[in-house]
């Protein structure tokens, strides 16, 4: 698919995607980061960029650029080269999220 256009603004739909539902199923937060993770760590291989890297150095290098602080379910991660990339969505009962 990658040669049909498959690139990394899909990958990360999916990413927000997974995250949003995962929040919508009341899943728990530490259970949605784990997730997050495993989905993560097949980006290059779903993207053919290569090997796979190692657990320990998964995320280093990442930063949190954006949570909420009325919801632990919220995140915007950043990687290493200063791309958004794990979104997770605000909880449903979210003050800062309710309009």
């Amino acid at each position: 698919m990658v040669e049909q256009g498959l690139n990394d603004e899909h990958f990360d739909a999916v990413m927000e995607n997974l995250g949003s539902t995962l929040v919508e199923l009341e899943v728990p937060e530490e259970l949605i980061l784990e997730a997050a993770v495993v989905a993560e760590s097949f980006r290059d291989e779903v993207l053919n960029k290569g090997q796979e890297p190692e657990e320990d150095q998964l995320w280093k290098g990442w930063t949190v650029v954006k949570s909420c602080p009325h919801c632990e379910d919220f995140a915007i991660l950043q990687d290493p080269q200063g791309r958004n990339r794990v979104m997770l969505a605000h909880s449903g009962d979210c003050p800062s999220h309710k309009s």
